[in-house]
């Protein structure tokens, strides 16, 4: 492969992937604040454990 077509491939994959990362990140974010919220109320059925 030609060195100009791997920069370009990683200048259009790399900004991707941190979109997919932080994308990840905020959703795991979420459902471990909601988690939180469960376990604080006391209607988490894994509230004894420790995450």
């Amino acid at each position: 492969m030609a060195p100009a077509v791997k920069i370009s491939l990683v200048r259009v994959v790399f900004p991707s992937l941190r979109c997919g990362r932080l994308l990840r990140l905020a959703i795991w974010a979420r459902l471990k604040s909601e988690v939180e919220a469960r376990t604080l109320a006391g209607t988490d059925p894994h509230s004894r454990q420790n995450y």
